[in-house]
């Protein structure tokens, strides 16, 4: 093999692992937006509207929007501690469920009796805005 074989060779090689790159940065790229669209980010209570929201026996009703009508509502999480419930909620940008910044949350819990207070709370703890107090 002459030295221009050789370095047309290596030209090949490295033209293959560029495209192997390329396929595997564009997989990731995908599954991290898939992933994202399916978990969502949690939202700061700043940026939340609650319209109206509803406290009876063990059931929580609320409907409401954030300020960007561009998210989709993709879950909630809460967390009751000493008669007060905490509760995230998750939008993402694509997400399929209740698009355009609204949301409506419904759930029962037995110690939702003992609840006094409702905040919003953002990814910090201290991140909190109150929206409902019995």
């Amino acid at each position: 093999m002459n030295l221009q074989q050789r370095r047309k060779a290596q030209k090949n090689e490295l033209g293959i692992l560029g495209s192997i790159t390329l396929i595997a940065v564009i997989l990731i790229a995908l599954l991290a937006g898939r992933i994202y669209i399916a978990y969502g980010k949690v939202a700061a209570p700043q940026s939340i509207i609650v319209k109206e929201i509803k406290v009876e026996d063990n059931r929580l009703e609320m409907k409401g929007n954030t300020i960007s009508r561009a998210l989709g509502f993709v879950s909630h999480k809460y967390k009751i501690k000493d008669g007060d419930l905490f509760l995230k909620l998750r939008f993402a940008f694509g997400a399929k469920k209740q698009r355009q910044g609204t949301f409506q949350v419904i759930f029962e819990e037995k110690d939702l009796r003992e609840v006094k207070k409702a905040y919003l709370q953002g990814k910090q703890k201290d991140d909190l805005k109150l929206i409902w107090e019995r």
